[in-house]
């Protein structure tokens, strides 16, 4: 916050004054810092600008972080651990992963999505594409400006997966990766979850009841899943 040091704080947007108030905790030099919605009364824009600070905190901090938010959202890029509370009691607690496949949690949240642990492997200017290494398998993404060997977390949202019982040979999906059925849910009347494993890796895909019936999907069985590049947003990698 150097550069703002000189300016009164009315003339502060609001992407600056949470950095100022993040400054002015961290001088305190706090055993372990509280984070109330520390975003809430920020745009999308301002919140972009603000998260990479807070992730370079969770990074080099050597004291615990509670965040408290009702964004999963910023919950899914900043979080390692996770309590769920619902009219002040808890549904869950745990891992982030074993929170966002929480058949309770799928309630309160917004959209479904997984988060995986990616590795930058190579870029391909000519076709604007990133190249990262998960142990789901690859993926190609929109082209990031990281560097290679760059840890990502990236959200896979459940609405952009889609499952195929042969590996399609002819398909513009570039992302094809082979995956097997642990459990099914029912959504609502018409949707289906559908829990899926690429090596350690969870993914949910939402599909039809009815694709599912036709499909006659079971647990246990070999699928394909198909993940669009460009449902892989740069705004949903976020450096971990």
């Amino acid at each position: 916050i150097a550069h703002l040091m000189n300016r009164t704080p009315i003339t502060l947007s609001g992407g600056e004054q949470q950095r100022v108030a993040i400054a002015r905790a961290l001088a305190l030099e706090p055993e372990i810092l509280l984070m109330d919605e520390p975003l809430s009364a920020l745009d999308w824009q301002r919140k972009d600008e603000i998260l990479p600070y807070l992730q370079d905190l969770q990074h080099h901090l050597a004291i615990p972080i509670l965040y408290v938010t009702h964004s999963w959202q910023e919950m899914a890029q900043l979080a390692d651990h996770v309590v769920v509370l619902d009219q002040g009691r808890q549904i869950a607690n745990g891992s982030l992963n074993a929170i966002l496949h929480h058949p309770q949690c799928h309630r309160t949240a917004h959209d479904i999505f997984s988060v995986w642990n990616v590795k930058v492997q190579a870029h391909d200017p000519i076709f604007a594409l990133t190249q990262v290494q998960a142990d789901g398998g690859e993926l190609w993404l929109p082209q990031l400006d990281r560097p290679i060997g760059c840890e990502l977390r990236l959200q896979l949202y459940a609405r952009d997966i889609s499952i195929c019982l042969n590996q399609p040979a002819t398909t513009s999906i570039l992302n094809i990766l082979p995956a097997q059925i642990e459990h099914i849910q029912d959504l609502n009347p018409g949707q289906c979850l559908i829990h899926l494993r690429l090596g350690s890796e969870p993914l949910w895909a939402q599909i039809t009841r009815r694709s599912c019936h036709g499909l006659s999907l079971q647990p246990g069985q070999a699928v394909y899943v198909q993940i669009k590049s460009c449902s892989v947003l740069s705004a949903h990698a976020a450096m971990i």
